[in-house]
């Protein structure tokens, strides 16, 4: 319903305004840009070569913080200066060369980091980080799933994973799926999780009485058998 009124709307200023071009880099089109406080707002606008401007993508941060998904140039994109102690969904906005800031994103709170899943928008370089990616699990950060894929077949880096949340199985290398203990771990939580688990533990009696024994398949087993 929400984005058929947008879209009403939208047709409405278009049609209204029949003899403005939004895409061109105008006087006119520049203060419509600036005179914008609603992200809905600036959609009428994407594509404009005002957003590649230095000088006004700067103006138009400093006067709204959350039109950064929409401002293309690299420089305001990447000053530092322009994203600390900003909102945590701005992050996944920002320039390559602050997503690869670890300081910047340790700014954000726990709660913030948690939450968000900030880490998912962290450069390439951070998430190859294996220092980091250590902390981060230490922490408590439940970051496995953005990982680099190398990292994610760490024999440690698996083990932390697991231990803060037993559905990062799903996301495995097939030869950890071999790995009884892991998988007895994983299904003693969520049954259904043995269904990723390689063939030949599906046929094991260790772990098929683990599964068995997993409380949602125990109630399943009491209503089907009383």
């Amino acid at each position: 319903m929400k984005l058929l009124l947008i879209l009403v709307i939208l047709s409405n200023i278009i049609f209204a305004n029949n003899s403005i071009d939004f895409k061109s880099k105008t006087v006119k089109n520049r203060e419509l840009i600036l005179k914008q406080n609603r992200l809905n707002d600036f959609y009428l606008f994407i594509g404009n070569p005002w957003f590649e401007d230095e000088k006004f993508s700067q103006e138009l941060l400093d006067k709204y913080i959350y039109a950064v998904r929409f401002i293309k140039n690299e420089k305001v994109l990447n000053d530092k200066n322009n994203f600390i102690n900003v909102p945590a969904s701005v992050y996944g906005h920002t320039g390559e060369n602050i997503r690869a800031d670890k300081d910047i994103l340790l700014s954000f709170s726990r709660k913030e980091f948690s939450d968000y899943q900030l880490f998912q928008y962290a450069s390439q370089s951070l998430k190859k980080d294996k220092d980091f990616v250590n902390f981060l699990l230490d922490r408590g950060e439940n970051i496995y799933p953005y990982i680099g894929e190398l990292l994610k077949e760490d024999e440690t880096i698996i083990k932390k994973s697991m231990k803060l949340s037993e559905l990062n199985y799903k996301l495995l290398p097939k030869k950890y799926k071999k790995d009884k203990q892991l998988t007895m771990q994983a299904i003693k939580k969520y049954g259904y999780l043995l269904e990723f688990s390689d063939e030949s533990l599906k046929d094991d009696a260790v772990v098929a009485i683990t599964f068995l024994m997993t409380p949602l398949v125990s109630v399943a087993i009491c209503i089907l058998c009383p």
